[in-house]
Order: C-alpha cells, then structure tokens, then sequence
C-alpha cells in the first residue's frame, strides 16, 4: 500500500501500487501542510536537471521565471508519471486511449467550481511539468535515489489544480519505499503543502 496525499480532503490515504517521485521543502511532521506565504518573487536558486527534465534555466529564479522558460509554447507538455493506468480486462481489447491527465484535471476543476472561477480551470495556463520540475528545485527539494516523478490532478480540498512532485529517499529492493512529496498550485506555482508517503509490498 502506498501512503500519499488525499486528492479529496488533503490528507494521507492508503491506495495499492509502488510509489517513488519528486517534490519540496518538508515540514517536521509529514502530514502537517504547509500554506505558502511565500511571495512568488522570492523564489530562488537554479533549475538544474532533475526528473529527466531538459534544458537548462540557469536564469529561472521565480515561479514565473520557470512558467515561462518551460512554456508549452517551447515544446514541453503535461507528462505524468503518478497516474494509475487501468488495464483492459484479460482477454479483452485494449481500452480506447486515456484523456491527458490535464484535460482530466481541468474537467473535474469544471465539474466542481460551476463555473464560479473560470480562471481557476483555464487549461492555457496550466504550467508544464518542466515547470513544476524548475519550482520544485528553487525549494530544495532532496534530490532522492531516482528521478522525481510529477503527476498533475484536480485537488478538491485546495479547490485548485495541482502537481505533485515526488522523490525516492528509501528502497529496501522488496518493494517497501519511502520520500516525500510537494504540492504546488499549478496555475501560479505556490506552495500548497507537502508531506511524506511510504510503500509497503
């Protein structure tokens, strides 16, 4: 089982699968979230490489800064390595090709906010996983044993859409796992909170 943030309500929840991934700044108790006070401009530091990202944002020292040197407009998209992909049943024929978690996001942001704030579900302004890759770095985010992992989702405690970003501190080799992980507003890049998750075989 693999503990990690709760889309719904915040909190951790127990769902099956392995977990590894990328993220940011921990707070001592790792369900304890964290509310970012912090100004979007007095986001520091370099954006190099990490979760296979590619380029180079030596200049990036904003979230903005990052939003717009990995704009979708450059080439860079909306991979998500955290999503769990269903199977078609055995015997079966393969299950017609799954929407981009994106459009998944941004129609359950619809779906819940009724047309309340617009704005809030504009898929145009949805910033690139290399984007959230280049935030999550100005955070000091630990580095872990593998590549971060970023998955992007509608989180209906935060009202938002979000990525998460996930690292791998721990791997005993038999399938029990542990990091951390970042959540970040997607749209503006702000801390929203962060935390801990663990897998068990």
């Amino acid at each position: 089982a693999v503990e990690q943030p709760d889309a719904r309500s915040g909190a951790a929840a127990s769902v099956r699968g392995g977990g590894s991934g990328g993220g940011g700044r921990i707070a001592p108790d790792p369900r304890t979230r964290i509310r970012s006070s912090l100004a979007l401009s007095a986001i520091g530091s370099s954006c190099a490489s990490n979760g296979g990202g590619s380029g180079s944002a030596a200049g990036a020292t904003t979230a903005a800064d990052c939003i717009a040197e990995y704009d979708s407009a450059k080439g860079y998209g909306w991979d998500d390595d955290l999503a769990v992909l269903v199977a078609p049943p055995a015997g079966g024929e393969g299950a017609a090709e799954p929407p981009a978690q994106v459009d998944t996001a941004v129609q359950d942001c619809l779906r819940d906010l009724g047309g309340q704030d617009p704005e809030a579900c504009d898929r145009a302004r949805v910033m690139t996983r290399e984007a959230a890759l280049c935030i999550t770095r100005s955070q000091q985010f630990a580095e872990g044993t593998a590549p971060w992992k970023a998955g992007i989702t509608y989180h209906y405690g935060e009202r938002r859409i979000v990525w998460n970003v996930q690292n791998l501190l721990e791997d005993d080799g038999h399938g029990a796992q542990r990091g951390e992980y970042l959540r970040l507003d997607a749209l503006h890049g702000a801390l929203l909170g962060s935390g801990a998750w663990g897998a068990t075989p």
